[in-house]
């Protein structure tokens, strides 16, 4: 099979569930290094290997291997499963976020720009100025020094309410700029979840599979997505029911953030197998 393992005179065990054992010897020390060599992902005739089951016996001179091959069995759709091995895939939630926590947000995105008019002037003295400033400003506050001159709203404002602002003593506003995504309040930012599914044979065995409620955690499969445990929220889904098969379903949710006062997170990493 591989070098450095040699078979045994009593082996192959066949089992009647459809499990093989194939029993090695080893020099002592290094059987169980050689065995995780293989992995899970190792299949031969047998059927695929399964590191859960398998074990390794240090003797006076040698190591016993003992490696259980699970037999190629398929779901209901025909696809090859393995006890124990966790399969992976990617889905994608699309959360609506307010606009103003776009990154790239600016005020004039869905709010219209007032200037207060002062109601003394003569018409032909009033200048309506939209400042420099009208399409680059994030922040709702004006910046200094024109706060009794400007006002962002999506409706018609009204008095001003900051106390220590003077306008003019009589006033009216005037829009001077349009919003310019009209109607548009929220954007969709992306969510990846990472879907953990493990296969196994028996009840008990799918369910000692699902991880931990609440934790923060990372499945080890993160593919292209940060590994660090702070952005994975585990969500264990159940156990299901596949053709002959049960499967315990994990959804790891993504974030750029989790709060660690609410979740815990655990150490160390997880590694893929």
């Amino acid at each position: 099979m591989i070098e450095g393992l040699t078979e045994h005179f009593l082996s192959p065990v066949k089992y009647g569930d459809g499990r093989t054992e194939r029993i090695f010897q080893a020099k002592r020390g290094e059987g169980w290094a050689l065995l995780k060599s293989l992995g899970n992902n190792y299949v031969t005739t047998d059927g695929y290997l399964d590191m859960r089951a398998s074990r390794v016996t240090a003797g006076p001179a040698l190591d016993t291997v003992s490696a259980i091959f699970n037999p190629a069995a398929t779901d209901i759709t025909g696809l090859l499963h393995q006890e124990g091995l966790p399969e992976y895939n990617v889905n994608i939630n699309w959360l609506e976020k307010p606009l103003e926590t776009c990154p790239k947000y600016r005020r004039c995105w869905n709010y219209d720009l007032y200037q207060a008019i002062d109601t003394t002037l003569k018409k032909e003295d009033v200048q309506l100025v939209i400042p420099s400033w009208a399409r680059t400003q994030k922040s709702f506050k004006v910046p200094d020094g024109e706060e009794w001159k400007y006002c962002w709203a999506q409706s018609n404002p009204g008095e001003f309410e900051d106390n220590s602002v003077k306008p003019p003593k009589k006033y009216r506003w005037q829009l001077i700029e349009e919003r310019i995504k009209k109607g548009e309040e929220v954007w969709y930012y992306p969510q990846p979840v990472i879907v953990e599914k493990i296969y196994s044979r028996s009840k008990k065995g799918a369910d000692s599979y699902l991880k931990k409620a609440g934790q923060l955690i990372a499945p080890a499969d993160v593919s292209v997505y940060p590994k660090e445990n702070a952005h994975w929220l585990c969500m264990p889904q159940g156990r299901q029911k596949e053709g002959d098969w049960f499967t315990a379903v994990t959804h790891f949710v993504y974030a750029d953030k989790w709060d660690d006062d609410e979740y815990p997170i655990q150490y160390p990493a997880a590694v893929t197998p």
